[in-house]
Formats: C-alpha cells, sequence, structure tokens
C-alpha cells in the first residue's frame, strides 16, 4: 500500500489544521525519510504536535496500519522503488493475458500452470544470462564494474544508461556571492530535444 492512497483522505483532513499542503509535506517526508523505527515514531509524534492532531481518529488508525506505507517498516524487502499500485498493475496486466473471466475452473487451473512455467522459464533464461553473457562496459569505472557483478542484465543496463547520462550534464555558473557560487545545470542535448 502506497500513501498516495491515503492522500484523498488527507484532503479531507484540511479543516483540521491551517497548512494543508505543509502537513502533507510532513506525512510524506515521515513516511519516507526515516530508516529506523524509533527515529520514524519520534518524527511521527513531532509532527502529530506540530500541527496539534495527536487526537486526530484518522490518524490514529492511519498510525495501526503503519507496516503497509511506512517505509521503515518495509527496508528489508527489495522493490526497485516500484510502489504497491505498480506491482498490482503489472500483475493485473499478466493475468489479464493468461485469464478470462468466463473460464471454468480446469480451465483457469491449466492456464494458471501455463503462467508458472512461462514465469520459471523466464527467470532461467535470466539466470542463464546473468551468469554467462558479460555486458559490454561503456567506461571502465569502478562504479560499473562492480555493478555489473551485482545486478541482472537486465538492471544493469537500465542503471549504465542513467549512469553515463551524468556526463552530460553541464553546470553553467548563474550568480556568485561573497563565499556562495549558484549554478544551473542543464543537459545540452535535452534542451536542443525538447525545442
Amino acid at each position: 500500500m502506497c500513501l498516495a492512497y491515503y492522500q484523498n483522505d488527507v484532503k479531507n483532513l484540511s479543516h483540521v489544521f491551517d497548512r494543508p499542503d505543509q502537513f502533507i509535506m510532513d506525512l510524506r517526508k515521515c513516511a519516507y525519510d526515516h530508516e529506523g523505527e524509533e527515529d520514524w515514531l519520534l518524527a511521527w509524534s513531532d509532527m502529530l504536535n506540530k500541527h496539534t492532531l495527536t487526537e486526530n481518529k484518522w490518524l490514529k488508525n492511519l498510525l495501526e496500519v503503519k507496516e503497509k506505507w511506512a517505509m521503515v517498516y518495509d527496508c528489508h524487502n527489495f522493490t526497485a522503488d516500484m510502489v504497491s499500485t505498480q506491482r498490482s498493475e503489472s500483475m493485473n496486466n499478466i493475468l489479464k493475458r493468461y485469464f478470462k473471466r468466463s473460464f471454468d475452473l480446469l480451465t483457469f487451473f491449466k492456464h494458471y500452470e501455463r503462467l508458472l512455467n512461462d514465469s520459471r522459464y523466464k527467470e532461467l533464461v535470466d539466470d542463464f544470462d546473468m551468469m554467462y553473457t558479460s555486458p559490454v562496459l561503456v567506461a571502465y569505472v569502478e562504479m560499473l564494474q562492480h555493478a555489473e557483478e551485482v545486478y541482472t542484465l537486465e538492471v544493469f543496463t537500465l542503471f549504465q544508461k542513467k549512469f553515463t547520462v551524468i556526463g552530460d550534464y553541464v553546470a553553467k555558473k548563474i550568480s556568485e556571492s561573497t563565499n556562495v557560487s549558484y549554478y544551473h545545470s542543464e543537459i545540452p542535448n535535452e534542451a536542443v530535444k525538447n525545442t
């Protein structure tokens, strides 16, 4: 479950506090920016006190299901930054390819078995590719070499694309004060593509 799921409810709370945008920002910080449970619980308490919402029933109910939306409780699970709604939508798309509402029970289980076999086969192919295929490194940089060792071919390819984009950034000084310089960064090719 994702905090975005609750966003409409948060908007319904706007009568309780004077700055709803600030509260939503504080709630998001609370949900995503803490690594330890104690730190998270302290931040939650501080947020409620800041907005004088310690007795709010909706927030008390939200706290009861914190394991479903607070990142601190999900930090040991690898999700590739995919939120639960994305997992759900992805699963729905997979199921639509294999199943129809008109299937009887026997047909359903035949297609279910086919789905499992196809998934297992894809996983075996991915495992084989990872063990016996080396991706082409665009540069012999320690970070890319490490990523090549630990990521699957597909994930490494995505990582390497993002990594190479970093080299295209151009920083231009736009102003300077006594101790601080301000820069604007952009990718020149992106500016050309967007015009």
